[in-house]
């Protein structure tokens, strides 16, 4: 029966991955597909954003997002009335992302940031309660766990169908996405979801400015793809479609 109500949630993604335009233009898109540890010993795969999937494995067990809540950052503490150097206030911002900085292995070559050749629009990167930082938390949690259980099984790592020019949306939260998209000509799977964190992180990190809002306020923005050695992409920008 659980099965069942799985095949039933899945049904409209379906649609909804035709409706979606790929970050690049050419570029086909995927829809990625999870494999999530519903109840102890009971994984089912899950297709979408790790938002969507978050969702439908909510429905399935109501407890499941509650006992898998990552730690809560709270940010810089430091006293607003302190006039740092541009520098210095993005040292004080990274205490928020540091943690999902961390080496997988990957061999990185070269970032293009936003707005590039598709004219993406960045997002913003300066608080712990922005949607980038929001995407980052759901996917580096879910991340870890399936991590764990894949040392022993398989069937539990990115896959992303024949390229070159395959895309797939990992993550979206009001407007703010995260893709991931291959360039080789067969399927290719990565080692793990917290590949594309690492990605991510890099973009952000890489192609951060500073700018100005409406009201005058200073504050860092960032957008971009990263590019990988193995011919896979990671791509943070702006994103109106059913996000």
């Amino acid at each position: 029966m659980v099965l069942v109500k799985a095949i039933v949630l899945l049904s409209p993604l379906l649609f909804q991955a035709n409706a979606l335009e790929a970050p690049i233009e050419g570029y086909g898109v995927e829809e990625l597909e999870w494999e999530v540890e519903v109840f102890p010993n009971d994984f089912q795969s899950f297709n979408g954003t790790v938002q969507q999937v978050h969702k439908q494995v909510h429905q399935l067990n109501p407890r499941w997002l509650a006992e898998r809540s990552p730690e809560k950052t709270s940010g810089s503490t430091r006293d607003r009335r302190v006039i740092l150097t541009e520098e210095e206030e993005w040292k004080e911002i990274w205490k928020t992302y540091h943690r999902f900085e961390l080496d997988t292995g990957i061999k990185w070559k070269n970032l293009v940031c936003a707005p590039g050749p598709n004219n993406w629009e960045p997002v913003s990167a300066q608080y712990a309660n922005d949607h980038i930082f929001e995407d980052l938390e759901h996917l580096y949690g879910l991340g870890r766990e399936m991590d764990l259980v894949s040392k022993a099984k398989t069937g539990r790592v990115p896959g992303n169908g024949p390229g070159p020019g395959n895309c797939g949306r990992v993550a979206c939260t009001f407007n703010t996405a995260i893709w991931w998209c291959n360039d080789n000509k067969e399927a290719y799977q990565l080692r793990s979801w917290l590949d594309i964190v690492q990605g991510a992180v890099r973009v952000i990190k890489g192609c951060r400015v500073r700018t100005v809002d409406e009201y005058g306020q200073k504050y860092f923005k960032s957008g971009g793809q990263q590019f990988a050695m193995d011919n896979w992409n990671v791509v943070v920008r702006r994103d109106e479609t059913d996000c």
